[in-house]
C-alpha cells in the first residue's frame, strides 16, 4: 500500500490516534519531565489537538477504559 505521505490513509490515522492515547497513559503513569517534555508539548499543540477532537468526534480513536 503505498499512499502520498501527506494523505494518510484512515486506518493509519487511526492508528496514529491509538498512539497518541497510549503516550497520554504513559506520562501520566511515570510523570518524568526529562522524558515527557516534548511529547507534552506536541499533545498540546493546536492542530493536535483539533485533529484528535476531529478524530475521536468520528469514533476513529479508540475509547479509554474506565
Amino acid at each position: 500500500m503505498h499512499t502520498h505521505p501527506l494523505k494518510p490513509s484512515v486506518r493509519l490515522l487511526v492508528k496514529l490516534g491509538d498512539i497518541v492515547n497510549h503516550a497520554k497513559d504513559l506520562i501520566f503513569l511515570y510523570q518524568n519531565p526529562a522524558c515527557t517534555t516534548e511529547i507534552e508539548a506536541l499533545l498540546a499543540d493546536t492542530e493536535v489537538v483539533e485533529w484528535l477532537d476531529q478524530m475521536d468526534k468520528a469514533e476513529f480513536l479508540p475509547k479509554k477504559r474506565s
